[in-house]
């Protein structure tokens, strides 16, 4: 197959390139700097040109909920049209498990914008199927970035369910070259915690998180309560068997 990937600058986008690549297909990672602007919309019909499937890996990381909507659902409807008059047979669009609840979305104007990319993609009619995943291994230490002073995080009081980044990639690469993809399915990992507790796990093991220079992390309930009692937490679905603590010795 010909697959095009949006976002392939991305940490998921990168992935999923390597991963159909790996599978034989030939495969466009799609960013701005090559001329396919999901914002505006410029180069997208003709980057689709010949495509079987559009892998959208797009991501923009803002706590305004109208910079995150306004966003989102921009991309959506740019590669929606740009696919249907492509004549491309489908769209898989990474989200978020739990993102399109609104106890979850109504303080974080990220998780916001990605319910309104599946509203946008669900409302243009596009033949799209959702990898709903819950956070990677990665996200504790972005978090932490984000929430740093100094060598303190405040984090989120947030339960969470890791999953490795590899999965998600290896499930996007499935669903985009399924014969006929679900349409929606979910990922997990196999541990409940919070982004806390995950984040000191790593701390204790690794000495540092990421590259941030955060050294110890505390938690207050400022996303309010659907976050924080598990509303990120996927009920059914993939449960991966790949655990945090074996990502970290790697």
């Amino acid at each position: 197959m010909k697959i095009a990937v949006l976002g392939s600058t991305g940490l998921m986008g990168a992935k999923a390139v390597r991963e159909l690549e790996s599978r034989g297909h030939e495969v466009a990672g799609l960013h701005r700097s090559n001329g396919a602007d999901a914002l505006t919309g410029a180069g997208l019909r003709e980057a689709f040109a010949g495509v079987d499937a559009v892998v959208d890996c797009l991501n923009r990381m803002s706590l305004s909920p109208r910079a995150s909507t306004a966003y989102f659902s921009a991309t959506a409807h740019n590669v929606s049209a740009a696919a249907r008059g492509a004549g491309v047979g489908r769209i898989v669009c990474l989200s978020i498990a739990g993102a399109s609840d609104p106890a979850v979305y109504r303080w974080f104007g990220h998780y916001r914008g990605k319910a309104a990319q599946e509203a946008a993609y669900l409302s243009a009619g596009a033949p799209v199927a959702f990898v709903r995943s819950a956070q990677w291994f990665e996200f504790p230490a972005l978090l932490a970035g984000m929430t740093a002073v100094g060598p303190l995080a405040l984090l989120p009081t947030m339960r969470v369910a890791p999953v490795a980044s590899d999965t998600v990639a290896r499930l996007l690469a499935d669903t985009a070259t399924a014969e006929a993809p679900a349409g929606a399915v979910f990922v997990r990992g196999p541990r409940v915690g919070t982004v806390a507790s995950f984040a000191r796990e790593q701390l204790r093991a690794c000495g540092r998180l990421g590259e941030t220079g955060v050294r110890a992390v505390v938690q207050a309930p400022y996303l309010g309560p659907g976050i924080a009692c598990g509303g990120l937490v996927p009920h059914g679905g993939i449960v991966d068997d790949a655990r945090f603590e074996v990502w970290l010795n790697r």
